[in-house]
């Protein structure tokens, strides 16, 4: 299961959802609405199901702002698991990258 790749995402990134992601955040330049749209956890759920989970920890690294119109495709995979306080655990890592090959718009760690 470990490296196991996920089905890829593809999404097309809309002026609206940046607009809503300012407006959620409060504030009117920010550049990285990837990260609230959950695109990086969905590939998982394609192939697994889960009793609901909280993630433990997240990391997110933003490097290029996505442009709206753009199509941004994210390949997940599974990076590790493990057991802890008698729970299992499972990591997944993501990397968003649009039409353009601008690699990385976004790559975020989760478990």
């Amino acid at each position: 299961m470990v490296g196991e790749q996920l089905p890829s995402y593809s999404y097309v990134i809309t002026q609206q959802m940046i607009d809503e992601f300012r407006q959620g955040v409060m504030d009117p330049e920010a550049a990285f609405p990837t990260i609230s749209q959950k695109v990086d956890v969905q590939p998982y759920h394609v192939v697994y199901r889960d009793n609901g989970s909280v993630n433990a920890r997240c990391a997110f690294y933003c490097y290029n702002p996505p442009i709206a119109g753009k199509r941004i495709t994210v390949q997940a995979w599974i990076a590790d698991k493990y057991a802890r306080r008698g729970k299992n655990y499972i990591v997944t890592e993501a990397v968003s990258v649009d039409e353009d090959g601008r690699c990385w718009i976004a790559s975020s760690r989760m478990n």
